[in-house]
Parts: C-alpha cells; structure tokens; sequence
C-alpha cells in the first residue's frame, strides 16, 4: 500500500479546512434551499409529487442486509450510470443518467452559471453537454449530450415515496479536484458511496445522513433496489449529517418540459486575475512583468486593462548614441469576442490600444575638439571623447489586434502594436500569465 506524502496531507488537510470555512466555492450552493445557516430548507410549494413509473426490473434485493453486502452490490450496479461533471468557471458536480443514454440528471447550481459543460462516464472520454431543462427552486437540470452512451443503464425514479428511516445511498465526486491534484488520491473522492438513511421529508425535499459534500451535488440519492428518490442539492456547513435533496418526482416533471431556453447569463462578471511575463519588440527587446484583471459581459465579450513595467537597452549605430536604455510603464486595455471549445479552454479575439510612457536614457560619445592642437603628417592629434547622458520622456500611444487563448489556470497572447506614424517601429508582443 502506498503511502500519502505529508506534503500531500497538508495540501489535503489546508483544502478541507477552506470548505468548511467558506461556502463551497467549486460546488456553489444554490439560492434555494442551500444556507449557511442552521435552519432547514423552505418547502418548495410548487414540486411535483413524487409519482414516476419504474419500467426496469430493481437492481438488487428490496431488503437490505446487517452486513452492507447490499451496498457493494448496488455500488457495481449502478456505478456507471454516475457522471462526473466539470465546468468552465472551474466548478465540480455529479449527475447521472436518467431518462434515455442521452440525458443526464443534475443539481442546477452545479451548471447555472458555466459557458462549457463536460461530462465523463465512466469508460469514455470527456464530453460536451447542453442544459436543456432547468429549475431553479428545486435545484435540478436535465443535460443533454451529443448522442447516447453505448449501453448504459438509465437509473429509475423510484414508484413509491421514500419513508422515515429509509436506508439510502449515494454516489458522487466529493472534493475531486483533490483526486486530480495529488498522485496518492488516484483512485479515490470520485464515484465515491456513501450510506444513510432519510431522516426528514417535506414536499419538496429529502433529508439524509449520509456523507455529501462539495462535488456531491447532483449525485443520485439511491434506494436499496437501485431507483433514484432524490438529487443531492445542499448540505448544512455547520452541522454534521444533514444533506438536503430534491424528490425525484420534480425530476421527472422538469423532463416533460425540455427544450427549455438556456438558464439566463449574468450581465457582467469578473474575468480572472492576470500575473504575466511580457516580452516586446520592435528597434528594442523590451521584457517585464504585467498585472491584469477585467469583466466578461454576457459570458462572451471580454473586457481586459493590464498595467506593469518593462525595461531593455538597445545598441544604437551610426550615431553619437552608443546605448539606449529604456524603462516603459505600459497600460493595455482590449476587448472583444471569446469562444469557447471545452472546459476551462477558450480563445478570444481582442481589438484595443497601448498606452506607453518611456522613460529613456541615452549613453552619448561626443568629440571635444578645444583647438589647441594642429595635425601634421607625422604627429595627426588625438581627439578626446567625453561621455554624456541624456534622458527623455516619452509618451506614445498604439492600436493593437490581439488573440489570447486561456486553458485552465494559464493564458498566452499575441498582439500586433501598430505605428501610425512610424511603421517599422510598430511592436510585436507576446505575453503568458497565470490567470486565476
């Protein structure tokens, strides 16, 4: 057995601190019912009852076992109907697939607010998925993928309600970035069970004890013979086993309704934090460190400012300059379109303009010519050269055209800083940067 590293276990360790300090911010809770208070979710009035036909035979026996052998049986069930779901603001959920081998079942919170939805199954390379129903008071969303799951078993809403005491079990991906990030996790947090039972109910939700957290959302809550009673929505963060879930029935109701219009966009939000290494040329090699940040209007049109400062020296020729060096304040300021491919991935075209204030220091060699020497043929004088300094301030600005791609925490660009006045001293840029 290997051993977890302790650098590992501090990473660990220092991660699970920050979720139970903060809300999840991976797995964001939804407006309703998640809190961060102490009280139970309202009931939402307007859930559908919890009434669906089963069509499929259960997938294990109706009466659980003392011994848990129940558990492992329905684990290698219905594992493969499970789907880990990633999105491109970084967020992580579970689903499954409910239905048809096309669908999956999720909590909407997990996608209300991505451009780029990707789901993996188990067995099959990540894909890319559609919202195609949605609601968000009770918390849940239909995805729709771009064609069916080769033999995969759509999991069952349950026919009768759930009841008091009822033995349950779910399936999800609880901290999986974790298992991402550390070699020692391989294998574990993802299509991950957890057991308990129901320990409330109102109208519109389940309660249960057993283990959900950030990542759980939109797992299956499963009965002992393998149907779905419920969609892991929420968990209390200051108490310890109350995990809220959304009745199945509503699920079933919310998949009469699809197509939908997609979930509506935020006007504005925040774009990611730049921290980048620049480099820039044109008569000179200018290199120096730029701090970015801006906006995404309607999840597609960037807006970006940078700031930071450059320096480089230029060797001059054929003039008394022997040495130019340069120190330039830059400012950038871009807009334009980004297009997304998959999760985390995207590339933006972007037109703007260069502010740059130089301040340059000119290393000057001038002859000093006092007269007090008459050159002859065999004694030609020597002419002394005194070494000067000049310095100047510049202030210039340039349109540029632009394209950047961003994958994941990373972004690189390239931008064409046009001279107006003066063609050839038009700058070439390129930048990479840390983008969070």
């Amino acid at each position: 057995m290997r051993r977890i590293s302790a650098h590992a276990l501090a990473t660990l360790a220092v991660g699970l601190w920050g979720w139970s300090v903060t809300a999840q911010a991976q797995d964001p809770p939804p407006t309703d019912p998640v809190t961060d208070t102490d009280t139970a979710p309202d009931t939402a009035s307007d859930t559908a009852p919890d009434t669906a036909s089963v069509t499929t035979p259960p997938l294990v026996a109706s009466t659980p076992d003392a011994s848990g052998e129940w558990l492992s049986e329905l684990y290698h069930q219905t594992r493969g109907s499970v789907v880990l779901i990633r999105t491109d603001d970084g967020g992580v959920g579970s689903g499954f697939i409910f239905h048809s081998p096309r669908h999956v079942a999720t909590a909407f919170h997990v996608v209300a607010n991505a451009e780029t939805i990707g789901v993996t199954v188990p067995g099959f390379r990540p894909m890319r998925a559609e919202v195609i129903a949605w609601d968000a008071v009770t918390d849940l969303a239909i995805l729709e993928l771009p064609g069916e799951i080769p033999d995969a078993r759509v999991l069952e809403a349950r026919a009768t309600g759930p009841h008091i005491g009822m033995p349950v079990a779910v399936i999800g991906h609880p901290f999986s970035q974790y298992a991402q990030r550390l070699d020692e996790l391989h294998g574990l947090l993802d299509w991950t069970l957890t057991s308990g039972i129901v320990g409330g109910m109102s109208e519109g939700w389940i309660q249960i004890d057993a283990a959900v957290n950030p990542g759980n959302s939109g797992g299956p809550v499963l009965a002992e013979d393998g149907t779905v009673i419920g969609v892991v929505s929420a968990r209390l963060n200051r108490a310890e086993g109350i995990g809220f879930a959304s009745r199945v029935g509503a699920l079933t109701t919310l998949m009469e309704r699809a197509p939908m219009a997609p979930p509506g966009t935020s006007v504005i939000e925040q774009d990611k934090f730049e921290l980048g290494f620049m480099v820039g040329w044109d008569q000179s090699t200018l290199t120096g460190f730029m701090l970015g940040g801006g906006a995404v209007f309607f999840q597609s049109f960037p807006l970006r400012l940078r700031l930071g400062l450059l320096n480089g020296n230029e060797t001059m020729t054929g003039s008394e300059v022997i040495q130019r060096h340069i120190d330039r304040y830059a400012i950038e300021v871009e807009a334009g379109y980004r297009l997304p491919f998959f999760v985390g991935m995207s590339v933006s075209v972007l037109l703007g303009a260069a502010i740059d204030v130089d301040l340059i220091e000119d290393t000057r060699a001038v002859a000093v010519d006092d007269g007090s020497c008459t050159p002859t043929a065999a004694a030609p004088c020597t002419t002394p050269v005194a070494i000067t300094v000049q310095k100047e301030t510049r202030v210039g600005a340039r349109p540029q055209l632009g394209l950047s791609a961003t994958v994941f925490f990373f972004r690189l660009s390239y931008a064409f800083q046009a001279d107006l006045e003066q063609f050839d001293h038009s700058v070439h840029r390129f930048y990479v940067a840390v983008a969070l």
